[in-house]
């Protein structure tokens, strides 16, 4: 699994209602999201990190950094390709476990990490319509799906994602 590139992107989420801990209230989350492509696949992760040091030291913009300086040049310049390689490499660098985290989610193929877990995997951010369907149960990537109706277009690709699950023993949730 040869990585041909890796993006990232600063998302902010609102939240329908407001969420309450010791620190205060917060009514949206910041976060990352990290996308590596190989062999036309895209492997999704997030980094956790929070806008503000709060919960934990590393924020949106710390792994942002280290990501972009550190840890994607690193995928490249050691011809990483396996997330366990990855993993190893990256101990060089001390703390940062939020961003080291995302980047590997993003690493693993999912059929891959299907074939080691024993714990069902669930798609549904990936399951976009029928196609995506048929292409993640070929693969092996999940043992779940989870439709999401404005995801994949409406209730009509709804039902067809939902038949051929059922006609191939998938659970849909």
């Amino acid at each position: 699994m040869s990585i041909e590139r890796i993006e990232m992107s600063l998302l902010r989420l609102p939240y329908v209602h407001f969420f309450e801990t010791s620190f205060g209230r917060a009514f949206d989350r910041t976060f990352i999201i990290i996308k590596a492509f190989s062999g036309g696949v895209c492997g999704y992760g997030e980094c956790v990190a929070e806008e503000a040091p709060l919960y934990g030291s590393e924020t949106t913009e710390t792994a942002w950094h280290i990501l972009k300086d550190f840890l994607i040049p690193l995928v490249f310049r050691k011809g990483l390709e396996e997330p366990g390689d990855f993993a190893r490499e990256a101990g060089i660098f001390r703390g940062n476990l939020m961003a080291k985290a995302g980047l590997e989610l993003a690493l693993w193929d999912h059929a891959k990490l299907q074939r080691e877990m024993k714990t069902p995997l669930c798609l549904d951010e990936s399951i976009l319509s029928l196609d995506t369907t048929r292409a993640a149960l070929e693969m092996g990537s999940c043992r779940v799906i989870n439709i999401k109706v404005g995801r994949v277009g409406g209730p009509v690709e709804m039902r067809r994602i939902h038949d051929h699950c059922e006609a191939h023993g998938v659970p849909v949730r």
